[in-house]
């Protein structure tokens, strides 16, 4: 039997065109496809601190206008995600550092956001104070921060709550201190307020323990004649006098050198020792070194500062008071005669008078004083030093 093909040779041209026609829709649809397809890169909102402690913990947020694949780089810490909005924590890195943030979607395309979070770093700081004080001591209080290159600031130190003046040296904060004078043993407070570089606020209160002054009480046997002197009107005149004189607890150090024995002579009657004037009466303290030196002999300022008083009064005599910066003065009394007058500057070494046996005392003699604010001091450990 003979088939015949002849049918279909005759419909070949109409295929090949059907063909073409098809190829052709084909083509003009992939070329739409390729128009129509997604190149626009999602949009991208991020939520983070720009400042913060570092070590501290802090949340990072995003959100992105479809869903994407978040990749976030933070120091060492790599972290992936598909979401649309994501929240992930972190832990601030020290200094200033960056966060690189990626979110890519479906399509391929993607966004890329760089934050920059700074990380502050927060010291701790430290009170230092010298062991084995007693009455009457004067100390320096050091504070010191850690890590020293980190951001702080002193608001304010005060002992016993008497503010100190605080001064530096490179990395080191110091103020000087003194232990009241009384008989028993106590403990003084010093409290420190300072500023981190965040601008908050922190408080440190450290106790200071000290000893009993360990004295025999004397009983002090004074002529009636000597003791007419200390009248009312004359504690009143010299109590005003040294009040109105006092120093500026805020200067800073007007000295740099060591002090100096204001005169060569020897002690007579040394600081602090614990007396009565009258059998049964109170104990107060002897307040400073009594020098015994011949009448005339030169006294010279124990250091640079600033004259706040001198002149003659009924009980102290001869008086002369400087102001050496950072609450501290010196005092000297029952001067023969006074060489400078109240405002005027004085150097370590200066005459600013001559000993004497004026006022209240019983032979030529210096009464040298140094105080710290209102505390009287053990004048002599101040001597060859810079700061006790």
């Amino acid at each position: 039997m003979r088939h015949s093909f002849g049918p279909l040779r005759q419909s070949g041209p109409k295929v090949r065109t059907v063909f073409t026609i098809l190829a052709a829709v084909l083509l003009v649809g992939l070329g739409i496809g390729q128009a129509w397809r997604d190149t626009t890169p999602p949009s991208l909102w991020t939520e983070a601190p720009e400042r913060l402690a570092a070590g501290q913990r802090f949340e990072l947020f995003l959100s992105a206008d479809e869903p994407v694949t978040y990749r976030i780089v933070y120091g060492a810490a790599t972290v992936e995600a598909v979401e649309q909005q994501f929240t992930v924590a972190l832990i601030a890195q020290p200094g200033d550092t960056s966060i690189r943030i990626s979110a890519i979607d479906g399509a391929g395309n993607a966004s890329h956001v760089e934050l920059r979070v700074e990380g502050v770093v927060v010291p701790q700081a430290t009170i230092g104070v010298p062991d084995a004080l007693k009455p009457g001591s004067a100390f320096t209080v050091t504070v010191r921060f850690e890590p020293d290159d980190a951001p702080a600031e002193v608001g304010s130190l005060s002992i016993d709550g008497a503010p100190a003046t605080v001064s530096s040296e490179g990395a080191l904060h110091y103020a000087i201190g003194a232990v009241p004078l009384v008989l028993g043993p106590g403990s003084a407070r010093i409290e420190l307020s300072w500023s981190d570089g965040l601008g908050r606020a922190h408080t440190l209160i450290e106790p200071v323990a000290y000893a009993a002054l360990d004295e025999e009480v004397e009983e002090l046997r004074i002529a009636a004649s000597t003791l007419a002197l200390v009248t009312p009107d004359g504690r009143e005149l010299e109590a005003a006098a040294l009040d109105a004189a006092k120093a500026d607890a805020n200067h800073p150090p007007r000295w740099t050198a060591p002090f100096i024995m204001p005169v060569p002579g020897h002690g007579t009657s040394a600081f602090a020792s614990p007396r009565r004037y009258a059998p049964g009466g109170r104990v107060s303290f002897h307040e400073g070194e009594d020098l015994a030196a011949p009448s005339g002999t030169p006294i010279l300022a124990t250091n640079d500062g600033v004259v706040l008083l001198s002149g003659s009064f009924p009980i102290k005599g001869g008086m002369t008071v400087i102001d050496h910066g950072s609450g501290v003065t010196s005092r000297y009394y029952h001067q023969s005669s006074t060489a400078v007058t109240a405002g005027q500057s004085v150097v370590r070494g200066e005459v600013i008078g001559a000993v004497g046996s004026t006022g209240l005392s019983t032979g030529p003699h210096l009464h040298w004083e140094m105080r710290v604010g209102e505390r009287p001091t053990d004048p002599l450990a101040w001597v060859g030093r810079v700061r006790p």
